[in-house]
């Protein structure tokens, strides 16, 4: 392949200088990228339906259950415990 006959072989000055006779262009400098955070690309949903003892059901098709069981108790100002989150099956990965 083209690219690789460049660099194959040949010391770092050896493939920058016959890039630079050939007229390509070189870039050097420095590039700082952060921290990523992931971003969860399905579709959410979810289906809460009360339930006896004050508690609450909910059917969510999401990958983090956990934190769909913090933020509704949260939002509610209910304890963790009375929160129940079930996620099917969804298969599927990245």
């Amino acid at each position: 392949d083209h690219h690789s006959s460049i660099v194959r072989g040949r010391q770092a000055g050896e493939w920058w200088s016959r890039a630079a006779a050939e007229g390509k262009a070189a870039v050097e400098g420095k590039l700082r990228i952060g921290g990523q955070r992931h971003f969860y690309l399905e579709t959410n949903t979810a289906l809460a339906l009360p339930v006896e003892g004050g508690c609450l059901s909910i059917t969510c098709a999401n990958q983090n259950p956990t934190r769909t069981q913090t933020a509704v108790a949260g939002a509610l100002g209910l304890p963790l415990a009375t929160v129940d989150v079930r996620v099917r099956r969804i298969g599927g990965a990245y």
